[in-house]
This record gives C-alpha cells, structure tokens and sequence, in this order.
C-alpha cells in the first residue's frame, strides 16, 4: 500500500523511483504486488544485493517491546547519518525480520543471541539514490 507511482503527490510512501522503477515500471508494480507473491523471484536479487555490499549490520535487543525498539532505532539513526554524512548508503532489508519467525533463523544463521530488530546493508554506491517524500513536522510530531 506504501508503493506510489511516480507521479504521486502524495506526501508519504515510496515512489518507484526511489526503487530504480521507470514510470510505466512503477505504475505496474503496485498492482503486482498487491495481486502476486513476488517474494520468491526477489529472494535472489536480495540475495546478491547482500553479497555485494560493503556492510550487512543487524542490531538486536535483549528483549521485544516498545523500549527496547527505540533504542534500536536510535542506533540505528546514529549509524546511518553518521555513514551518510561520511558519503555511504543504506538500505533497509525489513523482510528477513518482519516476516514470520524469520527473525529466528537470521539470528541462528549469524550466531546472535538478541532479538534481530533492524537488518540493513550499509557501503558507497555508484547511484545517487533518490529520496521518497517525507511528511512535514507538523504532521508528525505529537505534543
């Protein structure tokens, strides 16, 4: 539901672009995904985005509640504007923790004993990455 075409006015979501999608592309895909499980052709693009990045970070926590994913969250914030500022990129891999008990198995196949919380790889690129909209502060901050 997040996947805009783009042409989107919209202030929120990811436009195709920011996905390397051309126009026609990003038309098409929202409908695809939201029709198909696409999930088994993507598993190998994945798979070879990982390979070929300079870092693959996961941040864990003890424990799985509200707390604990701020804190990782604000790691994770330091990190990549940190390495943004330093001229890296980042992409978020949210599948390999959001689904299922995947998280289970990342954490056994990396040898870690948190909770995975944030998977994302993280190096230099030769593509300048373009931005998907943000919302403006008024439409986010709750005081």
């Amino acid at each position: 539901d997040w996947l805009r075409h783009n042409f989107t006015n919209k202030p929120d979501g990811m436009p195709g672009s920011t996905l390397g999608m051309d126009n026609i592309q990003s038309v098409i895909a929202p409908f695809l995904i939201h029709e198909y499980d696409l999930g088994k052709g993507q598993s190998p693009a994945d798979q070879n985005l990982i390979k070929s990045s300079s870092a693959v970070v996961v941040i864990g926590s003890k424990n799985d509640e509200t707390k604990s994913w701020v804190k990782v969250g604000e790691l994770y914030e330091k990190i990549v504007l940190l390495g943004t500022k330093n001229g890296l990129s980042n992409a978020t891999m949210a599948s390999l923790i959001e689904l299922g008990d995947l998280h289970k198995k990342l954490a056994e196949v990396i040898e870690m004993k948190s909770r995975p919380q944030i998977f994302f790889r993280l190096g230099y690129s030769d593509v300048k990455a373009k931005r998907s909209p943000r919302r403006s502060l008024k439409d986010v901050l709750i005081t």
